[in-house]
């Protein structure tokens, strides 16, 4: 054989051997890529990437880079980490990888632990907060209240990130009470963690009326029949205390008052704008003439109310409606 078909032969199999390379690359047959599976990672973010859990040779990082965001799950809130097994990992990243006849090579941990990041918020940042709701719930109500004690509340190990408090929509309504517990929702970011429950305990003084003389039932009652005597919020008197506002509403005794007697809606009421046994005006109309007489009132009511009268003269009575102090109308 000459040099030339020597050389002509070595050329072929060079040309052969480099579209052979090529062919081989083209369908998927390239280098093996070594994967080496960490066993414990912290992260800043609940999302976890392959990137995230797994070392690979810088030589290698070029054919890593297309699987290196590809996402493998979350981390949940409730409990801050997760574990992986190797299997199941090959068998994510075989699936959806996007090529099929890429060869993976696996070493490194069985098993890897993966943990969130966490910050610790202390028991009294999150006291002082439900401090601050009540408060300023207390600020608008008109009792003279203060806050005598607080059960200890634990800190809370929550994920990493900005941290938001607020009343949860199932806490207990705020009310007057001894003892109050405020419920607070805490969220990171605009995830949802856990509600904490804060426990108060209240002080507080009322005023009270009480009359300072003997009153009979159906009695009128002014301010002068009454002192104003300030109590403990929170005393069981058993008795639904009146706030009086004497200025506003006449009222008259319910029953027999003693003196010294806290006035309550058990034993005060308003004064009727018809009182029975008292005698009023009944106004008739007849067309643009109004015609007035003299009525006896046979039953208490107030203003819009009908009630019965009984016409001078007459044993009959008739109904009619209240539009005054001591005036009524035909209906």
């Amino acid at each position: 054989m000459s040099k030339k078909s020597i050389f002509n032969c070595i050329f072929l199999v060079k040309i052969f051997i480099l579209f052979l390379g090529w062919g081989i690359n083209s369908l998927g047959w390239a280098r093996p890529l070594h994967m080496e599976l960490r066993s414990s990672v912290l992260l800043k973010s609940r999302n976890i990437s392959l990137a995230d859990i797994v070392n690979v040779d810088a030589t290698e990082q070029r054919d890593f880079a297309a699987l290196s965001f590809l996402s493998v799950g979350s981390i949940p809130y409730s409990t801050m980490n997760m574990s992986l097994s190797r299997n199941v990992l090959e068998r994510w990243v075989r699936t959806h990888a996007g090529d099929a006849d890429r060869v993976i090579v696996w070493s490194g941990s069985q098993i890897v632990d993966i943990s969130l990041e966490a910050q610790v918020v202390e028991g009294s940042d999150i006291v002082a907060f439900a401090r601050t709701v009540l408060l300023n719930w207390m600020a608008i109500q008109n009792e003279h209240l203060e806050i005598a004690e607080v059960a200890d509340v634990k800190a809370e190990r929550l994920p990493a990130g900005t941290l938001r408090m607020k009343i949860s929509r199932l806490s207990e309504r705020l009310a007057v009470q001894k003892k109050l517990t405020v419920l607070l929702e805490l969220w990171i970011a605009d995830h949802f963690i856990k509600n904490v429950p804060v426990r108060f305990e209240l002080n507080g003084t009322k005023k009270i009326w009480v009359s300072n003389r003997s009153i009979v039932k159906g009695e009128p009652i002014v301010e002068k029949d009454v002192d104003v005597k300030t109590v403990d919020l929170f005393s069981d008197s058993g008795l639904d205390i009146a706030q009086v506002k004497f200025a506003s509403k006449p009222i008259r005794a319910k029953s027999k008052l003693t003196k010294g007697a806290a006035l309550s809606s058990e034993n005060i009421e308003a004064v009727p704008d018809a009182i029975r046994g008292d005698f009023g005006l009944l106004i008739a109309h007849e067309g643009l003439v109004s015609i007035e007489s003299r009525v006896e009132i046979m039953e208490d009511g107030f203003m819009g109310q009908l009630i019965k009268v009984r016409p001078s003269g007459t044993e009959n009575q008739i109904q009619v409606r209240i539009i005054g102090p001591g005036k009524v109308e035909l209906r």
